[in-house]
């Protein structure tokens, strides 16, 4: 069963980045192009200057709801969420804010690390006085990559919690 659920994820995943196609108005006369918005023409830019290339994959660039997120999360010092995905590029960190409880650590799998590699997690303060566990992950390369986390004891064999988290690198 599992084997059905990650190829139908990573469709929707996919389908989420695809840009919606013009349809022709009602009166048969030619659409405009809509502008861009402001997001847009800034991803662009840096796209443009970082010299990225997304040959080879089917990755779109993000449209300015991606980038509105991908500027959010990058700044965030919320828990991230399960099923949280980070929309990004290659070339960045993101990071991961977990919760700590005492006696329990978090363990990861990532299902490919061509895409991600891990950084070292450290417990840190938060500014509102939270303690989050925080893992930076450096993103290497376009494609989606998920990184499975699990919270137990160390004498516990089922996990407390669990958390799947979603890297859709542009």
């Amino acid at each position: 069963m599992r084997y059905l659920i990650l190829p139908a994820v990573c469709a929707i995943a996919l389908s989420a980045c695809s840009r919606p196609t013009e349809t022709a108005s009602t009166d048969n006369a030619a659409a405009e192009p809509a502008a861009a918005a402001p997001a847009e023409a800034e991803m662009a830019d840096a796209d443009t200057a970082m010299d990225m290339d997304h040959d080879g994959h089917d990755m779109g660039a993000m449209d300015a709801d991606m980038a509105a997120a991908d500027a959010a999360d990058d700044v965030s010092v919320a828990e991230t969420p399960h099923e949280h995905t980070f929309h990004t590029y290659p070339d960045r960190t993101e990071t991961v804010h977990l919760p700590v409880a005492e006696g329990e650590t978090w363990s990861v799998v990532i299902d490919d690390e061509t895409l991600v590699s891990m950084g070292a997690g450290a417990d840190e303060t938060m500014p509102d006085g939270t303690v989050h566990h925080v893992i930076p992950f450096q993103t290497l390369a376009s494609g989606n990559a998920i990184a499975t986390f699990e919270r137990k004891a160390a004498d516990a064999a089922e996990p407390s919690e669990a958390r799947t988290i979603y890297f859709m690198i542009h």
